[in-house]
């Protein structure tokens, strides 16, 4: 792979992570072939001395099981998954964009997700991690991160990315498109649309296109007229065919929010796989390149100079997300 090429520190890093896997990490299949094989044996000998024995036999090893298995620690495991994110992770991310800083144990705050008008469930319990900040190539500020909503059947991924955009709107106009397809669920539209109080929503006849995959809200006609530029909406539509998937989208203030549901947890590696010779490593380059081809797409949207109304330019990046002490710092 032209990747382990280029960076020849980062073969030597798989190999011996590779080692550390096989040493301490257990292969489920063949300690539940054996773990099998053996009570099966066990209870087929209390079977024949006694019905009784073996019934308590059965009882016995499923009660232990069941309290091995929630008392199992994943410290070995845990411990690899986080050697493997700062050691790879953060080269591949800096190898993509070296204007980045990976913060495997940092998210964006609570605030930025409640303020950006699109994250569909504030009130569950939500875990962010594996945060990165950064510039792009036009030297726009920009984070993004993962997090995982922990619903009482199952978990659930997102990827939430915050941009800063060559305009500044007004305090409380915004704009906010959600994906029509219902993939972030009913809680959309049943509770959080009905909460943009000074937001209404729009009926899409300038944007057809648009409107097949998007349902639009505004504080008003004019202001959804003026951001949803022609750039702005094949970069949109463009999103379906990347990623499979619309983003839930905002524009407030001077950035722009964007979220995607995801199926699968992106950071997160399987220590059952061989580290040098699976696809993980090819596969998760891939995905991160990504995220960060969506950041430059949607940084290189251009908005018409003349428009007045509601859209101001940014005069002052001194907010910006990353500072330059940011990018010197030598956090990892």
């Amino acid at each position: 792979m032209d990747l382990l090429n280029k960076h020849p520190e980062l073969k030597t890093r798989l190999e011996e992570l590779e080692i550390i896997r096989d040493q301490e990490v257990p292969q489920p299949l063949k300690v539940t072939t054996k773990a099998v094989l053996l009570w099966g044996f066990l209870f087929v000998t209390c079977l024949i001395i006694s019905v009784v024995l073996g019934i308590v036999f059965l009882f016995s090893s499923c009660l232990l099981f069941y309290l091995f298995s929630m008392d199992l620690s994943p410290s070995k495991e845990e411990k690899l998954k986080k050697k493997f994110k700062f050691d790879i992770v953060k080269t591949l991310v800096e190898d993509i964009n070296p204007n980045t800083i990976y913060y495997p144990e940092r998210s964006i705050t609570y605030q930025e997700l409640q303020y950006s008008d699109i994250f569909e469930r504030p009130d569950i319990s939500l875990n962010g991690e594996d945060c990165i900040k950064g510039r792009t190539k036009n030297n726009k500020a920009f984070e993004f991160a993962e997090y995982i909503l922990e619903y009482s059947y199952k978990a659930q991924y997102r990827l939430f990315f915050t941009l800063e955009m060559d305009y500044n709107l007004e305090t409380g106009d915004k704009v906010i498109l959600q994906p029509s397809d219902n993939s972030f669920g009913s809680y959309l539209q049943t509770k959080l649309s009905p909460n943009f109080k000074e937001a209404a929503r729009q009926n899409g006849k300038n944007f057809p296109k648009l409107a097949k995959q998007f349902h639009i809200y505004g504080t008003n006609e004019t202001l959804v007229n003026q951001l949803l530029t022609e750039d702005m909406i094949n970069v949109l539509l463009q999103c379906e065919t990347k990623w499979g998937r619309s983003p839930a989208i905002s524009f407030k203030k001077n950035k722009l929010y964007i979220l995607f549901l995801n199926s699968y947890n992106l950071f997160e590696m399987d220590v059952h796989q061989s580290f040098t010779k699976s696809k993980l490593v090819d596969k998760l380059y891939q995905e991160l390149h990504r995220c960060f081809e969506l950041l430059e797409d949607f940084s290189q949207i251009k908005y018409d100079p003349r428009i007045e109304i509601s859209i101001k330019p940014t005069k002052d990046f001194s907010q910006h997300l990353l500072d330059d002490e940011d990018l010197n710092s030598n956090y990892l």
